[in-house]
């Protein structure tokens, strides 16, 4: 949930930052943001991995980590369609809707059942 805010943050801090400042500072500093939403992507997606593992009590573990990685690959497929957002609403519109999407993950994670602690 941590790095879904952190993304959500990010991706909201890049398209603010887009809408105001069309300086030629600008593009670095969208970018630092950006990069900080993949660094939380990324911790997201060891969550996600972690998270799924760890629900697993009948040694299923391989049938859950495909499934979580195919339907992952599926939504990056359908991201590209971000690109034909961003020729309407241009690229401040597709960041604003990847933090809304991100901070929807959030509220999301918070419906998940404790399983680490569970199994402790």
């Amino acid at each position: 949930m941590l790095a879904g805010l952190l993304a959500a943050l990010s991706y909201a801090a890049a398209a603010v930052w887009g809408l105001t400042e069309a300086d030629a500072v600008g593009g670095p500093i969208v970018a630092g943001f950006v990069f900080a939403a993949q660094i939380a992507y990324e911790g997201a997606r060891a969550g996600r991995k972690t998270h799924l593992t760890d629900m697993d009590t009948g040694g299923r573990k391989a049938v859950y980590t495909a499934l979580s990685n195919s339907l992952i690959g599926l939504l990056l497929l359908a991201g590209g369609l971000l690109g034909l957002l961003a020729d309407v609403a241009g690229p401040e519109g597709v960041l604003a809707l990847l933090a809304l999407m991100s901070g929807a993950s959030v509220f999301t994670g918070t419906k998940l059942s404790e399983v680490q602690r569970e199994k402790d």
